[in-house]
Parts: C-alpha cells; sequence; structure tokens
C-alpha cells in the first residue's frame, strides 16, 4: 500500500512542487521586502489550489495510470485489488493534508504582514479541501467505471454544476457576499459537519470502487 502511495507522489511531483516553489517564492518576495501587496495575493493563492490540488492529483494520476497501462500490470502482482483502489484515494487525500498544514504554517509565518479579514484563513482552507473530496471521490468512480477520459468529463461537469448553482442561488436572493464571509470564516461546528460529511463520501466512493475493480479484474 506504502509503495503504491509514494508511486502516486512521484508521478505527481510536479503538481506540488511548482505551486510551492512559486507560493513559497511569493511567501520570502511579501516578508523580506515588507510588501503587504505581495502577501495579500497569497491568501487567495493558498485557498483555491486547497480545492484542486485533490481532484487534479487524483486526476493526472488516473490518466496516467491509463496512458501507461499501470493497472493492468498491477493486477498481475501478488498484491490486493482493494489496495489497489484505496492507493489511488489515500494518495490524493494525503496530498490535499499535506498542501494544507504547509499553506496553514505559511499563513501563520506570513499573519503579521495581513489583515484580520482578508480572504484565506485557515478555516478556509479546511472547507475548501471538504469541497474537494466529494468531488474527487465521483472523479475516480468514473473512473473505475468508464475510464480516464469519462473522469476528466465528471470533474468539468461537476465544478460547471456547481457554479450553476452559484449562480441559481443568487438570482433568488440567496446574499452571496454573506455566503462567501461564511465560507471564508466558518464556525466550528461547520468545519466538523463539513469534514464528516465528506469524509464519508469518500469512504463510501472509496468502497464502491473497490467493489467495481473487483468485478472488472473477474
Amino acid at each position: 500500500m506504502l509503495s503504491l502511495i509514494w508511486k502516486d507522489f512521484y508521478i505527481n511531483r510536479s503538481q506540488l512542487l511548482w505551486p510551492t516553489g512559486l507560493l513559497l517564492a511569493v511567501s520570502v518576495l511579501g516578508v523580506t521586502t515588507g510588501s503587504s501587496g505581495a502577501l495579500m495575493y497569497l491568501k487567495p493563492l493558498l485557498t483555491t489550489y486547497s480545492a484542486l490540488i485533490v481532484p487534479f492529483f487524483a486526476l493526472n494520476s488516473v490518466t496516467l495510470e491509463e496512458k501507461n497501462r499501470t493497472l493492468s500490470f498491477l493486477r498481475t502482482l501478488p498484491m490486493s485489488p482493494d489496495n489497489i483502489v484505496a492507493s489511488k484515494f489515500l494518495a490524493p487525500l494525503l496530498a490535499g493534508l499535506v498542501w494544507a498544514g504547509a499553506a496553514a504554517l505559511v499563513l501563520a509565518v506570513t499573519s503579521h504582514g495581513l489583515g484580520e479579514n482578508t480572504p484565506g484563513s485557515v478555516s478556509a482552507l479546511l472547507i475548501t479541501l471538504c469541497v474537494a473530496l466529494p468531488v474527487t471521490a465521483i472523479e475516480l468512480v468514473v473512473f473505475f467505471m468508464f475510464g480516464a477520459g469519462a473522469s476528466r468529463a465528471s470533474t468539468l461537469v461537476i465544478w460547471g454544476v456547481g457554479y450553476l448553482a452559484i449562480m441559481a442561488a443568487s438570482s433568488f436572493g440567496v446574499n452571496a457576499e454573506r455566503a462567501y464571509e461564511v465560507l471564508l470564516n466558518p464556525a466550528p461546528k461547520l468545519i466538523a459537519l463539513a469534514a464528516a460529511g465528506s469524509s464519508l463520501v469518500y469512504g463510501l466512493c472509496m468502497l464502491l470502487a473497490q467493489a467495481i475493480f473487483r468485478r472488472k479484474e473477474i
């Protein structure tokens, strides 16, 4: 299992190293020069990438797996099919948690140069990660059912539906600015509910993907 997770981290190393290098450069520039303008861009970037790293990590991984026929090779090895599928779910989750932890550390170090009400709090990092998990789970289930092409399409559909839902909510009188503030500064109870719900969906989708993979293997 650990070797499978490490493999996913290795093939996705560019998705981790390039954003990390860029954000570290912005952080160092903002801290050394005392530029609050540079630091103001840091928080939204950290929050945005927290919502993207998990689904895109998983999508890149399964695309390469299909291109290189890695899954077919793994099925010839004395390896549990459930572990193969579980690694596809655990590797993106660990990447998201590592990113969120690193982002929280960066925010703590650079917080003296930022105002209290700037977007991108540590709580917002956690909420965006919770939102990303169900998207990733659906993406992976679709991959094991139909392949990487369908998985990419499902990601676009999910984000598109989410955007349309936000637009529809605004048209029905929902205060978008208020909702944005709640997401940026969520209450602990909201974070706990979001974490529990997204973890449940993620776990159930992993079990479904394992069942699909076992059936295909037969």
